[in-house]
């Protein structure tokens, strides 16, 4: 239970986690034109139910390209400036600040952070992408194969497994990609330097990675019951529904995106602020 939870004495226990979760939360809610960039941070939870659906949607083979859509929004190139300039404004110092010079952090500061690394950080997505897609890819055609031919009972035994595979998987890939996003943000490093930076974080330490990941899954499923219990109180105000959840899903971004800096830092990721040789320098 304690590999779990963690000890004090551990680089990043559960308490730790869940303590700057609660810091990024109380950061992040404060009103700011920067939620539009918390809007389109991916949390760690999404290649995952991209991956459960696209696999028991594999029977049907109209919906594979509906299940595609579901990241369209992450694949418009200017939409990544936004992404991983949040992601560099998202260590305290640098947060602090954006806020000490304008009194809040706005997306006019996510902007600025995020000039120069459009580019890497696309491609970096690209990269994450196809490592799903190998994956998906494969059960999504051993699952239409069996289904074709009718051994509907055999797709069940068989999806099963590949279905938590799939799901698993994607998870190890969407940590992957958060620690690399920080460090391409932070350092200005190129695709490949971040991914196998952010992996070797993620060996450094596989259970404080973990207890990471599932911090930010809590936050998930916080917000999707959230938004559920809401529905159901207040399903006849339907505008104001999707106002409400467009605003909570903005700042549970912003959220994100603070904690995993907090997160990348206690695996041991440097920053220019740090003053190592061979990083850019500090600054935005």
């Amino acid at each position: 239970m304690s590999t779990w939870i963690g000890n004090p004495g551990d680089r990043l226990s559960l308490r730790a986690a869940q303590s700057a979760l609660a810091d990024s939360v109380r950061l992040a809610a404060r009103p700011s034109w920067i939620w539009l960039a918390g809007f389109m941070y991916p949390s760690v939870m999404l290649l995952p139910a991209f991956g459960a659906r696209a696999t028991l949607d594999s029977w049907d083979h109209d919906a594979m390209p509906e299940a595609a859509g579901t990241l369209l929004p992450f694949l418009v190139p200017p939409l990544m400036l936004f992404v991983v300039g949040l992601a560099r404004l998202s260590t305290p110092r640098g947060w602090d600040a954006a806020v000490e010079r304008n009194g809040r952090a706005r997306l006019r500061d996510a902007w600025t952070a995020g000039k120069g690394l459009l580019w890497p950080t696309y491609g970096l997505w690209i990269c994450v992408l196809l490592l799903d897609l190998i994956v998906l890819g494969g059960s999504y055609l051993v699952l239409s194969s069996v289904a074709d031919q009718g051994a509907t009972t055999v797709a069940y035994l068989i999806g099963g497994p590949l279905l938590l595979f799939s799901c698993a998987y994607a998870a190890v890939i969407s940590v992957l990609f958060q620690l690399a996003l920080h460090s391409l943000a932070q350092n200005r490093r190129g695709v490949v330097s971040a991914l196998q930076h952010g992996w070797r974080l993620a060996q450094n330490d596989p259970w404080a990675t973990v207890r990471s990941a599932l911090v930010d899954c809590a936050l998930s499923l916080a917000l999707w019951a959230l938004i559920a219990f809401g529905a159901r109180i207040i399903f006849c105000f339907l505008p104001f529904l999707w106002v409400a959840h467009a605003c909570l899903t903005a700042i549970t971004g912003v959220a994100r995106a603070l904690y995993w800096g907090r997160v990348y830092r206690a695996l041991g990721g440097l920053t220019p602020e740090d003053g190592v040789p061979g990083l850019p320098p500090a600054g935005l």
